[in-house]
């Protein structure tokens, strides 16, 4: 059959474009226009003569992306050394990473993609910074990038473009004046002595140091060499600090200028000094003495909240060499520090050491870690000891440092305890109970009083009249509270609460649960109409420091300010809130939260006094009583041991949904010693706006402390093999609260690895076999959406 013919239509539109006459002007244009020479191709930049591969860190919080690859490095990029940042091409897009390594060849064998640019020539990721990440990673199940992103601060060009001024040497005392402060400080402290002798020997000494409350005068002459003065004998120590406290205009706190003795005995042996603080309030403490120690030149801090211009200049001024002491909060812990001598962390069982993003590490876990791979010495203090800190004295991984007794009962305030009988009065319980305000009032003749309250707000947790059930939102299932003004309103989506009626009794009738600061402040103005009333809380404002007149102080734990000379006396209220908290380690936070309060107040010797509301048969209360936290952490050991919990054993939770959950413990290598529990329904945390919290799915594993190590690898294993095989599931961890989000997979493509470069395998040293992956924009399970947390207790001190 003969094709059909094609229409007339097109043939007609052909001819009359073929015969339709030209207009000049066209052609004028035409020929005006240069013919368009045929684009050359650039030749490629030739590749850096020595060392043309780099091994570069991508910044990808993508579990199975947590790896080590190959790019070439064109010669204008030779500046591009280890610990630089650069931006490379990965799987069609640019992307920021840090170098890590060069080298002459590469293991891949087909042609790797090139650096795309060069962000800084400024070395920033140390190798001693690189090789804790990784220890990190492998312990905790996270990614080398996540320890990456916190332990450098973000690059500000004008702060890198100013040149760091030159080192300044530490005003070190002679060998004489050494001695002499190490006495005046150490000297209460039995091995305390030893302790700095060890220092400037420089030896690493690794001590649990159970420091003593109070206040010393402003750096005397001894501190320094240029002065004299002479060498009081230990048993004249407390005498001679009395009689120069009476003619002192400033006060410092004790255990800050012990720190401060012990770095400059480090910084006489030539090693360099990191001090970690909880919050920034105690941080200016520390700078001061640190500053009219040794110098302010000479000491840098780093602080998470600061301005980034001001905390990156500060970070350049360590990374350069330029000084010796790094002090600061949290991410202080990763300062490069050169020839580090001396790691000390005060109070390492606070909340705020521990990180809020993953891997969610305590500094108390990294400060061992780094000790152990720098050699240097390390030290734990606090008024409290935390357990880990108590189960590494036991195992004899850390030296106790301590006064005795009779040195404790004289240097620390007198407490007691309100029992049942005492708070009994008509028949009615009372909050502050007839002797306690007599107390209040005669301290207040000769200083301030500081009065303890557990929760902010005015009442910020109510419960039913008739059942005692918890007042929620009818429409959020919000907690209900009372504000200043009496308003009854929802925390979450502020809708007032008056049509409140209990679900399980159906009562109308709210109560207060918790009394906050609010409320106890306008209490206290009408117990002490003609003393002066000062708050300090995060609701309003933190004061750091308040003067020695007489005044009453409201304040919520860890808000306390210091009061010049001391507090006369302090009222530690509503102890039963702390100890009925239904969680792990509740008590020993407790017993810290008061023994950080009552530390704040005079010596016994001075006349100092705690009241602490609360009953005095409990293990808690007798060890404030006592002063005895070491006691307290010794009988919470010997529970754990019991049951086999943490630091005895490991433990580590997935949870999620079932789907998830299952499938992951399916892909899971577990350690033969593991024990798998569960698995269990549990509420995840409920949202604002949630109508009802959802249901999801937990299984608990524990191992014993010596198979920590393996737990880990085994989740990090198996959180990659999850992120690689479905880009629809995200893994992720947690210590907070459960995250709702999902992972998108666009902008992976098949075979982005080989894009973007060679794939080195798990981290070179840390003890994978090179297994390369490719990465899929979803595959078939990209349907199963969900998320997997895991959660890892911390490790066991010197595991």
């Amino acid at each position: 059959m003969s094709a059909p013919e094609r229409p007339d239509e097109q043939l007609s539109l052909i001819d009359v474009e073929t015969v339709r006459p030209r207009d000049p002007r066209e052609e004028a244009r035409a020929s005006a226009t240069p013919k368009r020479r045929a684009k050359q191709a650039t030749p490629p930049e030739p590749l850096a003569e020595n060392e043309p591969v780099a091994q570069v860190i991508i910044a990808s919080l993508v579990p199975h992306l947590d790896r080590v690859y190959d790019y070439a490095v064109p010669a204008s990029m030779s500046r591009a050394l280890p610990g630089t940042r650069v931006v490379v091409p990965f799987s069609g897009r640019s992307v920021d990473g840090f170098v890590v390594g060069r080298s002459a060849s590469s293991e891949f064998g087909g042609s790797l993609q090139r650096l795309q640019r060069l962000v800084s020539p400024e070395v920033v990721a140390h190798p001693q910074i690189l090789a804790l990440a990784r220890d990190l990673a492998d312990r905790n199940a996270s990614g080398v990038y996540e320890v990456l992103r916190q332990a450098i601060p973000g690059r500000h060009a004008r702060a890198e473009s100013r040149a760091s001024d030159p080192e300044v040497a530490p005003r070190l005392a002679g060998d004489a004046a050494l001695r002499r402060a190490a006495l005046r400080a150490w000297a209460p402290y039995r091995g305390g002595v030893a302790l700095c002798q060890r220092l400037a020997n420089g030896e690493s000494p690794r001590a649990a140091w159970s420091a003593l409350p109070g206040f010393v005068t402003a750096l005397p002459e001894y501190v320094l060499e240029a002065a004299g003065g002479a060498e009081a004998a230990a048993g004249d120590l407390f005498e001679a600090a009395a009689d120069e406290r009476a003619a002192a205009e400033s006060d410092l706190v004790h255990w800050a200028l012990a720190v401060a003795v012990a770095a400059a005995h480090t910084l006489a042996s030539g090693r360099g000094v990191l001090v970690i603080v909880p919050e920034a309030k105690v941080l200016r403490q520390v700078e001061g003495i640190f500053a009219e120690a040794l110098g302010a030149e000479c000491c840098v801090s780093l602080e998470g909240e600061a301005a980034p211009e001001a905390r990156y200049r500060e970070f350049l001024r360590v990374s350069r060499g330029c000084a010796r002491v790094a002090l600061g909060t949290r991410s202080a812990i990763y300062a490069p520090v050169a020839r580090l001598g001396l790691i000390a962390v005060w109070d390492d069982a606070d909340e705020n050491l521990t990180e809020r993003l993953a891997p969610y590490a305590e500094v108390r876990d990294v400060a061992a870690l780094r000790a152990q791979r720098e050699n240097s010495a390390l030290l734990y203090g606090g008024f409290a000891r935390s357990l880990e800190v108590a189960h590494a004295v036991e195992t004899q991984y850390l030296v106790a440092v301590g006064a005795d007794r009779e040195v404790i009962r004289r240097e620390t305030p007198r407490v007691s305890a309100l029992d049942d009988v005492v708070r009994q009065r008509n028949g009615v319980q009372t909050r502050v109970p007839q002797h306690a305000i007599r107390l209040v009032r005669e301290a207040l003749q000769t200083g301030p009083v500081l009065v303890q309250v557990p929760r902010g707000g005015f009442e910020p947790a109510l419960r039913c009249a008739e059942c005692g059930a918890r007042g929620t939102c009818t429409a959020c299932h919000g907690p209900l509270q009372h504000d200043a003004q009496g308003h009854l309103a929802c925390r979450w989506c502020a809708r007032p609460g008056t049509d409140f009626v209990c679900r399980e009794c159906e009562g109308t009738v709210l109560r207060a649960a918790v009394v906050g600061v609010e409320r106890t402040a306008q209490e206290i103005e009408r117990m002490f109409p003609a003393a002066r009333v000062k708050r300090s809380d995060a609701g309003g404002r933190v004061l750091g420091t308040v003067s020695g007149e007489p005044a009453l102080v409201v304040a919520t734990p860890g808000a306390e300010p210091y009061a010049e000379g001391g507090y006369a006396a302090a009222l530690l209220l509503d102890g039963w809130s702390f100890l009925s908290r239904q969680e792990l380690g509740a008590e020993l936070a407790a017993v810290r939260r008061w023994l950080g309060a009552a530390a704040l107040v005079r010596p016994a010797r001075a006349g100092g006094q705690v009241i602490l509301a609360a009953d005095a048969d409990e293990a808690p209360v007798q060890a404030v009583v006592r002063w005895a936290p070491e006691w307290f952490a010794e009988q919470q050991l010997r529970e754990r041991e019991t049951f086999s919990l943490p630091p005895f054993a490991r433990l580590a939770t997935v949870t999620g949904e079932r789907e998830s959950t299952e499938a992951f413990m399916r892909t899971v290598s577990l350690p033969d010693a593991a024990v798998a529990l569960g698995p269990v329904e549990v509420a995840a945390p409920a949202s604002p706006g949630a109508v009802r919290p959802a249901t999801l799915q937990q299984f608990v594993l524990r191992v014993p402390a010596a198979e920590s190590v393996a737990l880990a690898r085994a989740l990090r294993l198996a959180l990659r093999g999850q992120s690689a095989l479905s880009g629809g599931l995200r893994t992720t961890q947690s210590r907070a609260a459960f995250s709702r989000g999902g992972f998108s997979s666009g902008g992976f493509s098949s075979g982005g690895f080989s894009r973007g470069g060679a794939s080195r395998g798990d981290l070179r040293g840390a003890g994978y076999a090179s297994t390369p992956t490719r990465v899929t924009g979803g595959g078939a399970e990209a349907g199963s959406r969900g998320v997997v947390q895991v959660r890892l207790d911390p490790p066991d001190l010197g595991a």
